[in-house]
Order: C-alpha cells, then structure tokens, then sequence
C-alpha cells in the first residue's frame, strides 16, 4: 500500500468502473428518474412519522466503538423494527469519528486501531446480515471522514475499497456509500466509491457556526456537491445526513430550509440526488460537539414533543411529491405588503410561507429575493426611476402569488440618512466581534483586514462576530448595510 500523502497509484481502477451496475443496486429502493424519492428520517422515529401520514423510506442508526461497551442489542433492534415496517436502514459506520487523522489510523489514538475498526465493521455486517437476511440495508462508511489530512491520504482510499468489498461479502444485500463531508477533498477515493454502490455526502448547518444565508443556501448547495460529485465518480448520490439547528432563534431558517428541499425535489434528483435522510424528528441533550449547544436542537419537534415550526415541512417532505393532476392555484396579491425599495433595493414581506420570492425588472430575467432575518424577502437589483417591478411568490404545492409596481426614486428612507455606531469591538488574533446601532435595520455587517476583502459577520445575541485571522499590529474595519442598501462604516480598530 502507498502511504504517500496526495499521490495518485499506478493501475487504480478508473473512475467510472462499474458505474451500469447502480441502476441495479438501488432501484429497490431509489428510483433514478425525476425528483429523488427516498426520504428518511432516525430509525426510532421512523414509525412515528408513518403514523403522522408520512412515508419514510430509510431510517438513520449509528454505529462506532461504543458498541463494545453498550452492545449490540439497540442496533439489532433498530433494524428488526425498520424491517417489519418495510424502512431501508441507513448504517452509519462511525468508527473514527472526530479523531480520525493520518497518524491515528496509521498508529491508532485514543484507544482506536485499525485492527478493531476490521473487527468491529465484520461484527456488524454480521449483525446486519442475521436481521436483515435477503431485505436491503445501507451503510455509509465513516461518515465526514475528509478531514484533518485524512482527504490527501491515498491510502485511506484503499482501506475504505477494502472495507467496502468485506461488507459485500458477508452481507451480499448490503449497499455501500461512501460517506463524504460536503466540503469537499474527495477526488483521490475513486476506488471507494468504485466498490460502493452511490457516493455519499451530508449537510450540517447551524447558527454557532454558520450565518443564516449559507443555512438558506443549503438545497443550491447540495445540488452543486451532488453534479460535482457525479461528474467525479459517476455515480448517483445519497444526502445521508442532513441537519438544520433551530437554536438561536433558528426555528424560522430550519422551516424555510426545508421548504427549499420540497420545492426543489426535481432538481435535487436531476443531480443525482436519489435519498435524503433528516438527522433527527426529536432534540436530544446533546451539547457537545462542533456546533456546540446547537448539537441539541436538530430536531423538528422539542424534546418535550412540541412542534417546531419545521415538522410539517418534514412531514410533506416525507410524503413525497405532490399530485399534478390539478393545475396549482394562484394567490392573490394581497400576499405581498411592506414593498419597499429604491433604485439598488427590493424588498417586501409576503404572507403563507413561501418556498421562495423573485422580482424582475422592466420584464428582465427573475432574480432571487433571499429570506433575511428581519422578516423580510429582499436583494439588491438595480431599479431605476420609472421602472416596472415584479415580485413573485413560489409555495411548495407549485402555487405563485404575483404582484406589479412603478418604481419610484427613494424607498421609505433616502441612502444619505442610514448612519451607524459600532460599539462592544474586540479585536483579537482568530475574533472580531462589535455591537451595531443604526437609523435603519440593518442587514448585514462585515469586517475586513488591512484594507482587504470585506467578509460577512454572523448574528449574535450579544451583536455580529467571526472567527478571522487578525495579524498582530494589523487594523480592522467595520461595515454595517441597511435594508435599503446603504452603509455605514466604523473607523479602524488595531489589534
């Protein structure tokens, strides 16, 4: 085996080998043409969301080295119940986990080896194989496991082939994923995913680590990884994790999300999405983790069982595309209220949660209006004096609301009265934090180093921040944007 670190093996299987074979595969339970139509959810929701009037078709359960100390019986369990009810399990091989890197699989850590990783994945392929007998059941091999060196590593490629082929070999009904995390580094394990049956990636979004608009650009983003990933490999792809936090106020973002998956479901499968599987239905008390204290909330109910805004988006999700057999209704204007704006600003608020809102500009191409946090659909677009604007509405049965106005020169506010203080900054080696008080809502702020590139600050309960490398001697600027798209900005600050 090579243990060169990015360096490509002589005679490696090429990258479309056995591509004819995944229609076969996975058309139990994933049909290819259209919009994707597995949905799943956790394995111990599973049935819960059946009788809630949904359909999942895959349930999620974990499997790792906890197994050696909690056993086997929870996983046995799962299965057995997915199997009676027709669900497709979703293994998620999780042996690593946050660990992992090239010198803990090389020279094991933390009580870790490769050894037991062998041992462990035959004993549950054995355990699958006894349950589940002839009846289907994913596994997706170490989930997120490009990282920390790990995604310029050749020979980890040849470990997750091997341990695809062993899988297969004792449990010929096995289907196997490579388990990428979205942010990329995968071109280098062509031979995994050549001896599993889709590639595989997940999607985690949450407000201690990500800004609202990348969580709301979260469908656009599954759609690019799954056309990169197709082009690479091949080979169709499974969203195996996907999770949106509701913590900090995020129960707004987790519905709309959601929404942007139901109505982009043909989309998704022209891309070669055919499965996604939602974390969790219910929070759990985990804390822990990279997105910290949002590791508890993702799920669409509380743990107390109350409905979040999101469970029935899920819950469509879950049923499927919608019947075409009747044309979608039209809404009436009336939608639409709070259209504001002026010659670089669109913005309006529009009633009965839709999937998304355009405008248009004297007849020009639709531009997308992003949801923001203030309530409002708005973008910058350049709307001159005189000009005819559109807005559209898209709700998630297909039905669009539509409105029409002339365009004047000044929205509510000119661009010359938006003034802002910027106060509580802190400027440190790897965090640059302020507070920011305005004549107008602000949508936006930024900070930049040295006169750099201006980057976005998320929203905090205490005011904006992000983690940016800040040089010692080095000075930071700070920029706020109205929601008239005007702005503001601060003096500098030297670390």
């Amino acid at each position: 085996m090579d243990e060169r670190v990015g360096t490509r093996m002589p005679g490696k299987a090429p990258m479309r080998l056995a591509g004819v074979l995944i229609v076969a595969c996975i058309v139990f339970a994933m049909p290819l043409a259209g919009a994707f139509s597995a949905m799943g959810v956790d394995a111990r929701s599973a049935k819960e969301m059946r009788d809630a009037g949904a359909a999942p078709q895959l349930g999620q359960t974990w499997v790792g080295r906890w197994m050696k100390t909690s056993g086997w019986s929870g996983f046995e369990s799962d299965l057995r119940t997915m199997r009676d009810s027709g669900v497709t399990p979703v293994i998620m091989w999780y042996y690593w986990g946050d660990d992992i890197s090239v010198s803990c699989v090389r020279d094991g850590c933390n009580g870790r080896n490769r050894g037991e990783w062998d041992s462990l994945m035959r004993e549950m392929a054995k355990r699958a194989h006894a349950t589940m007998g002839s009846k289907p059941f994913y596994v997706v091999l170490e989930p997120e496991f490009n990282k920390n060196g790990v995604q310029h590593w050749e020979t980890f490629d040849g470990y997750l082939e091997t341990q695809a082929k062993t899988v297969r070999s004792i449990a010929p009904s096995a289907r196997l994923v490579v388990g990428f995390g979205h942010w990329g580094g995968w071109t280098i394990f062509d031979r995994a995913v050549a001896a599993s049956d889709l590639s595989g990636v997940q999607l985690m979004r949450a407000s201690t680590r990500d800004s609202e608009s990348v969580a709301l650009n979260s469908a656009s983003y599954t759609i690019d990884n799954a056309k990169k990933l197709k082009s690479l490999f091949g080979k169709n792809v499974l969203l195996y994790d996907l999770a949106i936090g509701s913590y900090g106020g995020w129960e707004g973002v987790q519905e709309k999300v959601l929404q942007s998956f139901i109505d982009r479901r043909a989309e998704l499968g022209q891309a070669g999405v055919v499965g996604v599987v939602w974390r969790y239905v219910h929070d759990n008390n985990n804390s822990s983790g990279y997105f910290g204290a949002a590791e508890s909330s993702w799920g669409v109910k509380k743990a107390d069982g109350t409905k979040k805004r999101a469970y029935d988006e899920l819950v469509t999700l879950l049923k499927g595309t919608t019947s075409t057999s009747t044309p979608p209704a039209t809404h009436s204007s009336d939608v639409f209220s709070g259209v504001t704006g002026n010659n670089w600003w669109i913005q309006a608020k529009v009633a009965k949660s839709p999937t998304k809102v355009e405008t248009r500009v004297n007849g020009g191409p639709w531009v997308n209006m992003p949801w923001h946090s203030w309530g409002a659909w708005a973008v910058s677009t350049h709307a001159p004096t005189g000009s005819v604007v559109e807005l559209r509405a898209t709700y998630g049965d297909g039905s669009t609301a539509r409105t029409s106005h002339t365009w004047s020169s000044t929205g509510p506010t000119s661009q010359g009265s938006f003034s802002a203080t910027f106060s509580g900054v802190k400027v440190q080696e790897w965090w640059v934090q302020t507070s920011v008080q305005s004549t107008e809502p602000v949508a936006k702020v930024e900070a930049r180093v040295n006169g750099g590139s201006w980057i976005g600050l998320d929203a905090k309960s205490y005011g904006w921040a992000k983690s940016i490398k800040v040089p010692s001697g080095a000075k930071v600027e700070f920029r706020a944007t109205s929601t008239s798209g005007a702005t503001a900005t601060s003096s500098a600050y030297s670390r």
